[in-house]
């Protein structure tokens, strides 16, 4: 289960901020590391995996792709959110669900609930829904007896001849508690003004597939 919490960071001054802050660099384990990471997401051509709240991308993480199937998990609410997750290494960005059943398979979730995902994907067929395109900087955090690993994502997602800018940090639980990745979250929300970000890329991409405004 990935629990993740996401921050809104708007405008160039906090993004500064944070991104240069002695503190954060303070509770680092390593110097941080830089990727650019390019994703498509694809769904079957009648949006079955959005219907039950699922997703699937596959994406090059620096010279490396890797193919992810997330379904939902517990209800979101404000920043953090919870989903079952499955990652499997890949060739190329081309769908092959088949990954999934050939591969190495990365997870700690049991694929009780990937089995029917991929199921869906191979009865009905895939198609691209969207883009991502944004360079991420990130570290582990250790903060009070929790690891936490820290992204920050600047880039833009683009779907239906449509374009977003993507500004934000994510905190996904390595060690610790829920309660205790909340109370960093809300301490570095303070801090640097922050805003709860409840969706994910993908349900932004989908709001551009919709039409509707997403910022």
């Amino acid at each position: 289960m990935e629990i993740e919490l996401k921050y809104k960071v708007e405008g160039n001054v906090k993004w500064d901020r944070l991104k240069h802050s002695s503190e954060l660099a303070g509770m680092m384990e390593q110097p941080p590391w830089e990727k650019r990471m390019l994703a498509v997401y694809y769904d079957t051509p009648e949006g079955h995996l959005r219907r039950i709240g699922a997703a699937y991308r596959v994406r090059l993480e620096g010279n490396q792709y890797v193919a992810t199937i997330k379904s939902r998990g517990e209800e979101e609410k404000g920043a953090m959110s919870h989903r079952l997750e499955w990652n499997v290494m890949q060739e190329n960005e081309l769908p092959n669900p088949d990954s999934f059943l050939q591969g190495e398979v990365q997870s700690g979730d049991s694929t009780e609930h990937l089995i029917p995902i991929l199921d869906l994907l191979k009865q009905f067929g895939v198609r691209e829904m969207g883009r991502t395109d944004f360079i991420r900087y990130g570290a582990a955090l250790q903060w009070k007896g929790m690891r936490a690993e820290m992204c920050l994502d600047q880039g833009h997602l683009c779907a239906n001849n449509r374009r977003s800018s993507i500004r934000e940090l994510e905190l996904e639980l390595l060690e610790g508690t829920e309660q205790q990745i909340n109370h960093l979250g809300q301490y570095l929300a303070q801090k640097y003004g922050l805003c709860p970000e409840p969706r994910s890329k993908y349900a932004r991409v989908l709001m551009l597939l919709d039409g509707e405004e997403v910022e």
